[in-house]
């Protein structure tokens, strides 16, 4: 019986996979933020300074927190280093590597991978 193996499995799966627990991540902060700044969003003039002062710095941090997702999203974007509808092939490029180690191999005169090359 053979294992398909997992989707995440491989660099790319692993990143994919950081990236979406990233994205989870803004949007849960997203979330208490909005929660946040609904709770004490109601100023009237006997609010505290304090409490006006804390809403101002949630809206702030809202704010970097949008930036800084943008910032993400712009660096680790969905299709970010990627040309649309292709994936890496790291079999092929596994044996193209290969190819080129056997050619430097063979002009420098090797012999196997372990044995030293003929120096003449």
């Amino acid at each position: 019986m053979t294992q398909k193996p997992e989707p995440t499995s491989g660099p790319s799966g692993r990143a994919d996979k950081r990236v979406a627990e990233i994205k989870l991540l803004f949007a849960e902060i997203r979330k208490q933020l909005a929660v946040q700044v609904t709770r004490l969003d109601v100023i009237m003039p006997t609010t505290p300074k304090t409490l006006i002062t804390r809403l101002n710095e949630l809206r702030s941090l809202q704010i970097l927190l949008l930036k800084a997702e943008e910032a993400f999203h712009d660096k680790f974007g969905e299709n970010k280093g990627k040309v649309e509808g292709t994936t890496f092939d790291e079999d092929s490029i596994r044996d193209t590597i290969g190819r080129r180690l056997d050619r430097i191999r063979a002009t420098s005169g090797a012999k196997q991978v372990s044995e030293r090359p003929d120096r003449s």
